[in-house]
């Protein structure tokens, strides 16, 4: 049968008050572990190196984004030659490239790391330093230290290293062959740490600022401002001049093949100007226009056909002559120079962009890598279509001439009548035209290409400058605080955790309920002195917890004249003892006529405690049938309400005293002397069987546990017993409780010098 506690207590709230209080109690071990973590936290500020972060914005030049101004190198579009427009994410990918950064570092020499020792910090000095190191073929990393001995010469040490260095001359080290060079804008002085780092790239992020636009933000965290400011500048000054480079590659191609044939067609114009001047000369001829005005009207127009014919076979011709040459296999074909067939154009313009991408991508290969192949054999396919499709059309070409100059011949036909002089200078008029036109031509198209070079635009337009924070981004001192305050609370919480996880022992009230059912009659503090009977001091609290205790005890037993009360425990030291002389006390003091009857034949420690005088007791009155019952009763020492019977001797036989007819006469005499509460302190039930021996003779057990000390694998024995009913009427205190267990209760509990089994004794 299960019995609710005699104390109406809402047993959430005193689980979180208890453990309120609990970690409350332990505020010394938060004040010092939160006061390391404060120290560790102070320290790694004071000896940590600032970090600061440096950023920039640009804006890429991208069509489907946005761009940086009109490109100029859409005049290639006029000309026929493959112009790929920028792609934003590959734009990023290419600022992120290794390549570019180590363009970077090998601009700024950012192989090497420039320290000074500033006491509790070591610090980055960049360009303030007064020498610059540089190394060649390093392949490791290390450190050296510089000391100047003199105005010329410098100590540079390392891990067993030793070795003088002048200015200027060569020294070989462990990381590489070092020179020294004076820097005259450098303030710091000696002795200056040079930390090498080969194959290092700067960690730089560059992320989009949103997706719908072509900014970017470049950011990178560095112990130097200035430093991070030329990284990021660099950068970009690089990347800029990487894409105008890309983009003169074929501007600088079709202006050294227009020139090339502005050459040839410039001394071919001479030739023929030549011609129509000698033939005049020597024909005498001033003006044939005139006579043949009207015959030139009807066949001008198949004059013009027949030149624009001959152009188009002209620079066919040349077309055909230029893709078959091998040594222009690997440069692109120019295609403004008049062809008009769209045909050929698009065959020009594919086969432009294959060469132009192999360059971009196959760009330090060797011819046999198989990329370089397969490029080769489309490049060679396009070339052999290109060159068929020219043949094909200066066929058709040719027979359009004839047919033209067939037409051309009904009308000359008609004109015999002219003069053979104005025929031969029609002709040799013809080809300096057509010589003339093809000139003009290749001359305009020579400037605007050149105007396209000459005003290349950048890829990368600055929005803002690099600029450095005021403030160090590292170390946040404010939340390295914050994480040390934490970290010493969580910290100090765990160790309590643990500490409470690792522990057997039972704590407070809650920890006995969930295991013992029985009724619990309440709590005892710590005693704060070692006085046998502290229940005297009638005001204190644990004369106020004994009284509750008293009053409870009437709800078990209820109304019957003489009331028995065994005391017990599960082993020693628990305060059975204790609770039983200060319980007896405290029932006397409130006018119940009460004996306090020790049985413990084992090991009691009342006599002892209470200065029991009297030279016979319980043993003698179980062993001596002679021995009556006023002498073993010591009365009124303490209290006149409460009488006590001790043990003088500690028997060899107690079980077989126990079971004896002198103990039933013992109880049987004790009830007929009118005592309204008989408190019996009996021995520990996890070492004896006395108690349950005794139990036949009492109406109530109170059971005696105690904070910081019973095990809580001792309370399923106790539970065992309330349920199987060995004891009558089982009810348990929970005594010794600590001050941190009792929310503010004062206590403070000296354990008594007299024990069981152990030579120490129990209150």
């Amino acid at each position: 049968m299960e019995e609710t506690s005699f104390l109406a207590t809402n047993e959430n709230e005193i689980s979180f008050v208890e453990l309120l209080f609990r970690y409350i109690s332990e505020w010394k071990l938060f004040v010092i572990s939160v006061a390391i973590c404060f120290g560790f936290a102070i320290t790694y500020i004071l000896f940590t190196a600032p970090k600061y972060k440096v950023v920039s914005t640009i804006l890429i030049n991208d069509g489907k984004k946005g761009n940086t101004g009109q490109d100029m190198m859409t005049v290639f579009n006029d000309l026929g030659i493959f112009q790929q427009q920028n792609n934003f994410d590959n734009e990023i990918e290419i600022m992120r490239s290794q390549t570019l950064m180590s363009k970077v570092v090998d601009s700024l020499n950012l192989d090497v790391v420039y320290l000074k020792d500033k006491g509790m910090k070591t610090l980055e000095i960049y360009d303030n330093t007064p020498f610059f190191v540089t190394v060649k073929d390093c392949m490791l990393s290390g450190s050296l230290t510089f000391d100047l001995i003199d105005d010329e010469t410098l100590l540079v040490s390392g891990d067993d290293f030793h070795e003088e260095i002048e200015f200027g001359k060569e020294l070989m080290t462990p990381f590489g062959l070092i020179t020294v060079t004076k820097n005259l804008y450098g303030t710091e002085t000696c002795p200056i740490i040079a930390e090498i780092f080969p194959n290092t790239l700067p960690e730089i992020k560059i992320n989009p600022v949103n997706k719908t636009s072509s900014v970017v933000e470049i950011s990178i965290i560095t112990g130097n401002r200035e430093k991070g400011k030329d990284i990021i500048n660099t950068m970009i000054d690089i990347y800029n001049n990487d894409a105008i480079t890309e983009k003169n590659y074929v501007a600088s191609n079709t202006i050294t093949y227009i020139d090339k044939q502005l050459n040839v067609i410039s001394g071919e114009l001479n030739e023929a100007e030549k011609d129509v001047e000698r033939y005049r000369k020597n024909a005498n001829v001033m003006d044939l226009q005139a006579q043949g005005q009207l015959l030139l009207t009807s066949t001008a127009d198949y004059i013009n056909r027949i030149n624009s014919a001959n152009t188009q076979l002209l620079i066919l011709q040349k077309t055909r002559l230029f893709i078959t040459n091998p040594e222009n296999s690997k440069n692109i074909v120019p295609s403004n120079d008049g062809l008009t067939d769209p045909t050929i154009l698009g065959l020009i313009q594919a086969y432009n962009a294959e060469i132009l991408n192999k360059e971009k991508q196959t760009t330090g290969m060797k011819d046999n890598f198989p990329i370089v192949k397969e490029f080769n054999k489309r490049i060679s396919t396009l070339r052999e279509n290109l060159r068929q499709g020219i043949n094909n059309l200066i066929s058709s070409v040719e027979l359009t001439i004839r047919e033209l100059r067939r037409q051309e011949g009904m009308y000359r036909s008609e004109a015999s009548a002219l003069p053979t002089k104005d025929r031969e200078s029609r002709g040799l008029l013809r080809q300096q035209n057509t010589k003339e036109f093809i000139a003009n031509y290749l001359s305009q198209k020579r400037e605007e290409t050149g105007l396209a070079l000459a005003l290349a635009t950048p890829n990368a337009k600055i929005i803002d400058a690099a600029k450095a924070s005021k403030q160090p981004v590292k170390p946040v001192k404010s939340i390295i605080i914050f994480a040390a305050l934490v970290a010493g609370l969580v910290i100090s919480v765990i160790i309590i955790y643990l500490k409470e996880l690792f522990n057997t022992k039972i704590h407070n009230q809650e920890d006995v309920q969930k295991t013992v059912k029985a009724a619990f009659l309440g709590k005892i503090p710590v005693s704060k002195n070692n006085e046998p009977l502290p229940v005297s001091k009638l005001r204190s609290s644990i004369a106020e917890n004994f009284r509750l205790i008293s009053s409870n005890i009437d709800f078990i037993i209820g109304n019957k004249k003489t009331k028995i009360i065994s005391v017990t425990s599960s082993i020693p030291l628990e305060g059975k003892s204790f609770v039983a002389r200060n319980l007896a006390y405290s029932l006397a003091s409130i006018g119940k006529k009460t004996l306090l009857f020790d049985i413990d034949l084992r090991n009691s420690v009342v006599r002892n405690i209470l200065d029991i005088q009297y030279q016979k007791g319980t043993t003698m009155y179980l062993v001596d049938s002679s021995v009556k019952l006023n002498e073993v009763i010591d009365t009124g020492k303490y209290h006149k309400n409460l009488d006590i019977i001790a043990v003088k001797i500690y028997p060899p036989n107690p079980t077989e005293l126990l079971y004896s007819d002198r103990l039933a006469q013992l109880f049987a005499e004790l009830e007929q002397l009118n005592y309204e509460y008989i408190i019996v302190d009996t021995a520990p039930v996890a070492l004896v069987s006395d108690s349950f021996i005794v139990n036949r003779f009492t109406d109530a057990t109170i059971f005696v546990l105690r904070a910081e000390y019973t095990e809580k694998s001792l309370l399923k024995e106790v539970q065992d017993i309330y349920k199987n009913n060995k004891l009558n009427h089982l009810a348990w205190v929970l005594n010794a409780v600590p001050e941190s267990r009792r929310y503010g209760y004062g206590y403070g509990y000296k354990h008594s010098k007299y024990g069981y089994y152990y030579n120490s004794d129990e209150k």
